[in-house]
């Protein structure tokens, strides 16, 4: 670790985290006795609220106060706070998401469904991109670690995101405002959130309401030396209702709809080291590559957008009886995008460049979820249910060719695609204790899956030839499958200790990328199995001087059959979506909480793992790594080409850091006759170096390091009004997101995704709380 960072996080007595109440808002105290302790956390983890201390499985809870005063504002910082939880970065949105313990889903396909399912208020978002959004007016964000296939089932081989909203009030009104500056110490580039809730009765006890809105704007913070306009930047706006009716105390009915928007002039990349293409190339001079490089040289900047929108609907009832409660959520919802940038991001007059991403997408889809938690008061509870989800992913990209500085040529290829996947499954999930201390648990899924599709690719309107040839084809594929869990849960005192085995459930999917080829499609390799997890996991969660410390820990090894990714077959001689390797994760997770004295609250959480493959006999080799040791020359054409292959059986897994963790603390204290408290935080967060390349590419390994976002303010008494003078990255850190290989169509060269936060943020937040 390094040791000023520590040094730094002590100094500024940073950080709030994980799931760890406030010293105001968790110190109870007697004023007798100074009885001083931490709340227990409560979780909706298994779909019926129940401590954090008690769920048998491993999810990080944490709540909105957490979050803001750790300084995260959009989902994919989560990791600050949630060791073991990634995300991709993408040139678009279609192709960022999150990774848990170490696996994700890799391929860019709108016939490819993610591994770690996304849920906002139990609604699945179908598309892993619909789930990168900033965290407004939130209660808390729970990440389910390990496969969910019991009770969540749809796409959750690997984990659950799951954030939920503040609700309506019924009791009093409420206003939640906030406005946020911050400035790029190295681009001097601005951001400005704004954002705002009201909650309230409308019929006492029985109507209320709760709305949400924001607007937030970032400048870009990359540099055209060409033109000396800037890229990456983000432009939101959003809002949501939600209306509750409570007519009698058996029965509620919640009524949601939100609306965003995000137009963005992004997503670029910028050279981290020219390799031997662009290396001695006269027009990359302006640009000087490095880790902090924040210049790109591109003519055709009016070709690089990102405008996506989303909004969606849903309904819930909730029936409660003497002994159980009947669930009923539907919901629809529709994102669409529109983005576009171009591949090689070429200086003017050198060479060609090819449009890629120009695509537009419309993806809507229905769900139904109906389920009863039963309790019978004495030794037996379960949750059981029935679960539909429709979606439809309509795509339509165009690859056309640039020669030079001109105009794009008319050629290459248009290619429309349609995938509608439908799923039903019913489940079930039961606690039966065999003793006052001893629990049995049992758990299972039945699913069953159909996916229709249809592809089209013609040479471009008006264009002379296509970079692949015309093609057509539509189909349909079923499957269905169970999801399972046994375990034990054992309670000692105020511990609990549990052991599990689970198996998950990622469904089949469907090669309708740009370039699938003839070969695939007469051969029946457009379709990939499912991708199915074991997981065995054993667990404790422990208590301490009397309720002022929690020590929680983890063990797990997680197994993967037919996982999915995109490489070249020597078998078939094609390249393509294939179930071509094996993985396997394990490792261990810990976390404490503690509550070092009246005014101070500590917490920290580590997460060690191994995450490989364990079987990837035809993985591809690595740009430059030329053919006659490891590199196989299938083709024998005596040089390294796309069909030659490599034994990456044992090699890490990509963007899977070995080790990661956080520690954190939160001070406030009264000022005597003022009124007001003085508070600090902040959050440290250190993470291994890691490879983001599959073909194990050893200039694709990012250098491990150090965040640390510190805040320190005033609030009142009553916690009216709260002023922060907030620093993301203190040090001044500077660290990619992913780093590609080869970069820009530059044999040994590499690009890098940077975060806004790539150097110091600091700024000043100022929040209004009327109750």
């Amino acid at each position: 670790m390094q040791y000023h960072a520590l040094k730094c996080l002590l100094l500024a007595t940073t950080g709030s985290a994980l799931s760890t109440a406030g010293p105001a808002a968790a110190q109870q105290a007697d004023s007798a006795t100074s009885e001083i302790y931490l709340e227990e956390v409560t979780v909706t983890a298994r779909k019926m609220e129940e401590s954090l201390s008690d769920a048998p499985l491993s999810v990080v809870a944490v709540s909105g106060d957490e979050i803001q005063a750790a300084s995260i504002i959009d989902i994919e910082d989560l990791a600050l706070l949630a060791p073991g939880l990634t995300f991709n970065e993408s040139a678009n949105s279609r192709g960022r998401g999150p990774r848990i313990r170490g696996v994700g889903t890799n391929l860019f396909g709108d016939g490819i469904e993610a591994s770690v399912a996304t849920y906002v208020d139990g609604v699945i978002l179908g598309r892993q991109a619909m789930g990168i959004n900033d965290l407004i007016d939130i209660e808390r964000v729970e990440v389910l670690r390990g496969p969910q296939g019991t009770l969540f089932g749809k796409n959750a081989s690997v984990g659950v995101v799951n954030i939920i909203t503040k609700a309506p009030r019924l009791d009093a009104f409420e206003f939640d405002g906030s406005a946020s500056y911050g400035r790029q110490s190295e681009d001097s580039a601005n951001e400005l959130l704004i954002g705002a809730s009201a909650a309230g009765p409308l019929v006492a006890d029985k109507l209320g309401f709760r709305l949400t809105g924001y607007n937030n704007d970032r400048d870009g913070f990359l540099t055209n030396v060409n033109t000396g306009n800037e890229f990456n930047d983000k432009r939101e706006y959003g809002g949501r209702g939600k209306l509750l009716w409570v007519p009698d105390n058996n029965i509620s009915f919640l009524l949601a709809a939100d609306y965003s928007r995000r137009d963005q002039d992004c997503c670029i990349t910028t050279a981290l080291r020219y390799g031997e293409t662009r290396s001695n190339e006269p027009a990359f001079t302006p640009v000087e590559p490095g880790p902090g490089n924040t210049d790109v040289f591109i003519d055709r900047e009016n070709e690089f957008f990102q405008d996506q929108e989303q909004w969606g609907v849903s309904g819930e009832i909730n029936w409660d009886f003497e002994r159980f409660t009947v669930t009923s959520i539907t919901a629809f919802r529709e994102w669409t995008v529109d983005d576009n940038n171009e591949f090689e991001n070429n200086p003017p007059g050198f060479g060609n460049d090819v449009l890629r991403n120009d695509a537009e997408v419309d993806h809507d889809q229905f769900s139904q979820e109906i389920r009863i938690a039963w309790s019978s008061g004495d030794r037996l509870q379960y949750v059981a249910g029935l679960f539909y989800f429709d979606q439809t992913v309509d795509a339509e990209t165009s690859l056309l060719l640039n020669l030079a500085s001109g105009p794009p040529v008319p050629g290459g290829n248009d290619v429309a695609r349609s995938v509608d996947t439908r799923s039903a499954a019913v489940f079930g999930q039961l606690d039966y204790s065999l003793t006052d201390d001893l629990v049995l648990l049992l758990g299972g899924r039945y699913t069953d899956e159909e996916l229709d599709y249809d592809f089209d690719r013609v040479v471009a309107d008006g264009g002379f030839f296509g970079f692949v040839p015309p093609t057509a084809f539509s189909g349909s594929t079923a499957d269905d499958a169970f999801s399972g869990l046994i375990g034990l849960q054992y309670f000692v005192d105020d511990n609990m200790f549990y052991a599990t085995w689970s198996r998950g459930y990622k469904g089949q999917g469907v090669n309708v990328n740009n370039f699938v080829s003839q070969f695939e499609i007469d051969n029946g390799l457009e379709i990939v199995d499912a991708e199915v997890p074991t997981n065995y996991e054993v667990g404790a969660r422990t208590k301490w001087l009397d309720g002022r410390l929690f020590l929680d820990a983890t063990l797990f090894y997680t197994e993967f059959e037919d996982y999915q990714l995109s490489v070249f077959d020597p078998d078939t001689n094609s390249s393509g979506l294939r179930n071509a390797a094996e993985l396997e994760t394990f490792g261990l997770e810990a976390s404490f909480r503690a509550r070092a004295s009246e005014y101070l609250t500590l917490s920290g959480a580590v997460t060690w793992m191994d995450a490989s493959y364990s079987d990837f006999p035809n993985g591809p080799c690595y740009p430059g790594q030329g053919v006659g040791g490891d590199c196989v020359d299938n083709d024998g054409s005596g040089v390294q080409d796309t069909p030659d292959t490599q034994d990456l059986s044992g090699e890490p897994l990509q963007n899977a850091p070995d080790l990661s963790f956080n520690l954190t603390a939160s001070y406030e204290r009264p000022i005597s006759g003022a009124g007001w408290s003085l508070f600090a935080n902040g959050t440290l967060y250190w993470q291994d170096d890691v490879q983001f390349n599959v073909n194990q590419d050893p200039a694709a390994v990012s250098d491990s390091f150090t965040r640390v976002n510190t805040s320190v303010g005033l609030v009142s008494s009553e916690g009216q009004y709260r002023v922060t003078l907030f620093v993301r990255n203190l040090l001044d850190e500077e660290y990619p997101l992913t780093v590609l290989s080869p970069g820009s169509n530059d044999l040994g060269g590499q690009n890098q995704f940077l975060p806004f936060d790539y150097a110091r943020v600091w700024g000043l937040r100022l929040n209004v709380s009327l109750n």
